[in-house]
C-alpha cells in the first residue's frame, strides 16, 4: 500500500504560509515531526506500507500539483496533515463519497479511544467545501483521502507540556488507521 503523507502548509509556492505559529514553532514543522516519527514506526513494524512524505526533494509545490502527482503515482491513501491549536476538538475533513466518509468514521473511532489523551476527541466529521478554512482540493484525488487536524492539548492537569505524548498519540492513531485501511484493501483484493 502506498500512502502519501502531505505536510500541510510546507513547501508550497508561498513560503510564508507555514500554518499557525504556536509558541515559536510553525504548524508545518510540527506536522513534519509527527510524520517523521510515523515513518520510523512503519519501518520498524515491517508492515507492507510505503510512505512518501512531502519534503524539499518531492512535492515542493502547490496543493494542486501535489494532487496531480498523487494521481499519477498510484497512491492508495492521501493524508493531509495539520494541527489544531487552542481547541479540545480534533477535525477530520473528508471530500464526498462513501469511501472517504467511511475512512473518516474509522479515524474518528480510533481517535476517540480513551487511550489517546493528548489529542482532542472528534465531535463532528466535516465535509470538505471550498469555504473550509484549510481548503485542499481533495475532490480531485482518485485515491482515498483525508485532511487530519488533531487538536493539540498542550497542558495536562499539572500544567506540564505534553508535546511528546501528543506526538506519540498522533503517530499511534495514524499507524492504527493506515494498517486497518491496508488490511481492508487486501481483504477486498
Amino acid at each position: 500500500m502506498r500512502v502519501l503523507l502531505d505536510i500541510g502548509h510546507k513547501y508550497q509556492n508561498d513560503i510564508r504560509n507555514k500554518g499557525i505559529l504556536y509558541k515559536g514553532v510553525y504548524e508545518a514543522d510540527l506536522v513534519e515531526e509527527y510524520y517523521h516519527k510515523l515513518q520510523e514506526k512503519i519501518i520498524q513494524s515491517g508492515e507492507e506500507i510505503v510512505t512518501i512524505k512531502t519534503d524539499k526533494n518531492i512535492l515542493n509545490c502547490s496543493y494542486e500539483d501535489r494532487i496531480k502527482w498523487a494521481n499519477n503515482n498510484n497512491i492508495d491513501l492521501y493524508i493531509s496533515g495539520h494541527i489544531k491549536f487552542n481547541s479540545n476538538e480534533s477535525d477530520i475533513v473528508y471530500c464526498g463519497g462513501k469511501k472517504n466518509f467511511k475512512i473518516a468514521n474509522l479515524l474518528k473511532n480510533i481517535i476517540n479511544q480513551d487511550k489517546y489523551i493528548a489529542v482532542g476527541k472528534v465531535v463532528d466529521i466535516i465535509k470538505l467545501s471550498k469555504n473550509y478554512d484549510d481548503y485542499v482540493p481533495l475532490d480531485k484525488l482518485k485515491c482515498q483521502n483525508i485532511l487530519f487536524r488533531p487538536a493539540f492539548i498542550d497542558e495536562n492537569k499539572n500544567g506540564l507540556l505534553i508535546i511528546d505524548k501528543f506526538f506519540s498519540d498522533v503517530v499511534n492513531i495514524l499507524f492504527e488507521f493506515i494498517t486497518k485501511i491496508r488490511e481492508e484493501k487486501y481483504e477486498r483484493n
